[in-house]
């Protein structure tokens, strides 16, 4: 049987085995190809085991053992080369994340440190740039550790986010709010008719002239007032919402990141300089309002005189503007002495009846205060004066 199955096989192969053994070998070659072969390998095993007393299957038993435990040794080890490139990547994209998360730290740092030049900003962006190179050769365990840093960085962060927040609260709440109310509650008695600018004047000649500046101040009060109204919304705004990420607790504390607190910081000095620029102009503005008072009543005497007393008098209104206004008792002094036409009775009745109908101070009957000194000019030269408001 083991001859047979060798001659069997060396005919398989294409050599000489004989004719019983070609016989053999040609019709299962043609029905199996090379799986022929296994039919002579079982027979030569099993004329093995008889002649060395081996029970049979012995040899095939073993073959088909080594052939299991070879591929089960391969799989295993597929298997680990899978598991561990599948590691490697979940290594690499956690690194990714914590690099991420890292570098969004920095940017923030970078951001608040330039609006609020801090030594523990600079320190921890120096430790910030130090992880991030270290970060190539850091193991699962060292990234932990780092995610546990940044952690307490972020939560250093949060304070000291909230500690400029209530710096920025402080300087937010001192921003001249009194000014607002004191042109709104000057404005307010100019609407409601309790001061002098309130009252439109008559067309005629000296009146009309008179009525372009009236209404040239009070234009510049209405702008005033809306200005300061729009500054004042901002600033309780931004006060509310400092407040609430300085100092508020549970659901009323509000997160307030780098960013917006810059925002906040940048527009604290832009309202700042928008309200120096408006207490300057309303200074200026207050430096031509006292002027106005008893002009209406002389207005109306001089439009009561002779033609050639109101002309000159809309004139010179006309021409130098609120440059005229301080001028007033030069004017009732002109028109009491009859320099116009010259007759000094009549101008002295006109003076007297004006005289009642006039407050007793050369000041408006509502004032809110002192105007500060303005070193600004008077106003303009031409018909029409322009608004000082911008």
């Amino acid at each position: 049987m083991t001859v047979f199955s060798l001659l069997v096989l060396l005919s398989l192969a294409g050599g000489a085995g004989g004719q019983l053994a070609e016989l053999f070998a040609r019709p299962l070659g043609a029905a199996l190809g090379f799986l022929a072969a296994l039919l002579p390998l079982a027979l030569l095993t099993l004329g093995l085991e008889i002649l060395l007393g081996q029970p049979p299957l012995t040899f095939l038993k073993a073959f088909f053992r080594l052939v299991s435990q070879g591929l089960a040794a391969l799989g295993y080890r597929a298997q680990g080369l899978i598991e561990e490139r599948k590691e490697g990547r979940e290594v690499a994209r956690a690194r990714g994340k914590l690099r991420s998360a890292l570098r969004g730290h920095q940017k923030e740092l970078e951001q608040l440190h330039r609006s609020f030049p801090l030594a523990d900003l600079q320190l921890r962006q120096a430790e910030v740039r130090g992880r991030l190179e270290d970060m190539r050769d850091m193991d699962e365990s060292e990234m932990e550790q780092v995610w546990q840093e940044l952690e307490g960085w972020q939560a250093q962060h949060a304070g000291l986010l909230s500690q400029a927040a209530a710096d920025l609260a402080q300087q937010v709440s001192a921003e001249p709010a009194a000014l607002q109310g004191e042109i709104d509650t000057l404005a307010g008695h100019i609407r409601a008719g309790r001061h002098e600018l309130g009252a439109e004047l008559p067309s005629t000649q000296a009146s009309a002239a008179l009525e372009e500046l009236r209404r040239a101040l009070v234009t510049d009060m209405t702008r005033f007032a809306q200005r300061a109204a729009r500054l004042e919304r901002e600033r309780a705004a931004a006060q509310q919402l400092l407040a609430g990420a300085a100092g508020g607790r549970g659901k009323k504390r509000t997160s307030l990141g780098s960013s917006a607190l810059i925002r906040e910081e940048a527009a604290a000095r832009k309202r700042r300089t928008a309200w120096e620029q408006l207490a300057g102009e309303f200074a200026q503005w207050r430096t031509h309002e006292p002027h106005y008072a008893g002009w209406p009543a002389l207005a109306a005497a001089y439009d009561r005189a002779p033609t050639e007393a109101a002309a000159a008098l809309a004139h010179e209104l006309e021409r130098r503007g609120y440059a005229a206004l301080p001028e007033r008792a030069e004017w009732q002094r002109r028109l009491e002495q009859g320099e116009f036409d010259g007759e000094s009775a009549a101008g002295a009745a006109l003076v007297e009846q004006a005289a009642a109908h006039q407050p007793p101070t050369g000041r408006s009957a509502v004032h809110a205060g002192t105007a500060p000194p303005s070193g600004l000019c008077c106003g303009p030269a031409r018909r029409g004066p322009q608004p000082l408001a911008t």
